[in-house]
């Protein structure tokens, strides 16, 4: 079976978070050909990965405003470059597509060309009319600026509804606990992306820092940063990850007696048997990832998307509070080991790719 994954930009949605399309590819790949479509430094995460793998730096192109106050300009030059990915795609022919589920236009291209997809994040929702709880799960682009009746003059793709998130009529892959988002369809696939080898470890010295791409307020977030490393004791090591430029520019704001140690872009869960607690976005890759290997979790607020309502869900749900973080890190951790426990899942990654394998041969 030949397998064509459009991935955005956004590296966690790759799989720095833990969560996203690296692991379920590896799966994938064993008895298929994978192919990638991709910017050039997704791409690169992957070059030592037998994938087959696409250049495409404008493939954000495939996304969808959402907020009501944006504009977006349709030029003749995106239209090109549709129709120019649209090429490419024909030429690789998958039998099956895997969509980021943030390239809502990957939607009408797909089904343009007939070709069956999967849909693959977080669940794909309104996450502007949070307020603690999720509404409206399935948000949709009314013909913005005209752009369905372009689609259809200038790349002849039939008219369609547009929404700002890939959603599949097939399937729709999720790698969280069934109860994590209340208003998934029946048609979302909860799946378990962490091995049996996902464990609790008590030796935990350091702590972590991962704040993903968003941007922040620099004097703000190192004012709430301060605030919480001045809570732990000065011997920690504090291991911090993604892009190292802009962490040395942040640095020199950081107070704290703390060793600053610089990882770049790596796979944090290798570094989780020596971190207690994780400072970060709020992610919903790297919370599962904290839940599984009972790091204690620590958002900073004022992030995007669903980020805000995975914070909310961590103070819900293990009643964190920062005053007491490090002292009662034990009854934290006891409760993660509860959260970990009582997750429901679909399937297991490589029940899901059986599943999917098998469905594809018979027509699906």
């Amino acid at each position: 079976m030949r397998v064509l994954c459009l991935i955005s930009s956004g590296r966690g949605h790759l799989d720095l978070g833990g969560n996203g399309f690296t692991k379920y590819i590896t799966q994938l790949n064993v008895n298929n050909e994978v192919h990638i479509i991709s910017t050039t430094s997704q791409c690169k995460l992957l070059e030592n990965i037998t994938y087959k793998t696409h250049v495409t730096n404008h493939i954000d192109q495939l996304m969808l405003p959402v907020e009501e106050h944006e504009t977006y300009q349709f030029t003749e030059y995106f239209f090109q470059f549709l129709k120019l990915l649209e090429l490419k795609v024909k030429s690789i022919n998958p039998d099956l597509a895997i969509v980021d589920r943030i390239l809502g236009l990957a939607d009408p291209l797909l089904n343009s060309l007939s070709i069956k997809y999967i849909s693959m994040g977080t669940n794909g929702i309104d996450w502007r009319k949070h307020k603690g709880f999720i509404l409206d799960p399935n948000l949709s682009v009314h013909n913005k600026n005209g752009l369905t009746a372009k689609l259809s003059s200038f790349l002849k793709w039939p008219k369609t509804r547009l929404s700002a998130w890939s959603q599949s009529k097939y399937l729709n892959i999720c790698f969280v606990d069934r109860d994590f988002y209340p208003l998934s369809n029946n048609r979302v696939h909860h799946i378990n992306m962490f091995s049996e080898n996902s464990y609790l470890v008590d030796d935990k010295k350091n702590i972590g820092i991962s704040l993903g791409n968003g941007y922040y307020n620099q004097e703000e977030f190192c004012e709430k940063l301060n605030a919480i490393l001045s809570i732990f004791p000065s011997n920690l090591e504090i291991l911090i990850f993604g892009n190292n430029d802009r962490w040395k520019t942040l640095s020199k704001n950081i107070k704290t007696p703390n060793k600053l140690r610089f990882l770049g872009y790596v796979n944090f869960n290798d570094y989780f048997k020596s971190i207690s607690h994780l400072i970060f976005a709020g992610g919903v890759g790297t919370l599962w990832s904290c839940i599984q290997y009972g790091v204690i979790p620590i958002t900073i607020s004022g992030n995007i998307h669903d980020q805000n309502y995975n914070a909310t869900y961590i103070k819900q749900k293990l009643d964190i509070f920062i005053s007491n973080i490090f002292e009662k890190q034990g009854y934290y951790r006891k409760k993660i080991e509860e959260m970990k426990n009582s997750t429901k899942y679909t399937h297991s990654i490589k029940e899901s790719v059986s599943i999917i394998e098998s469905e594809i041969k018979l027509g699906y």
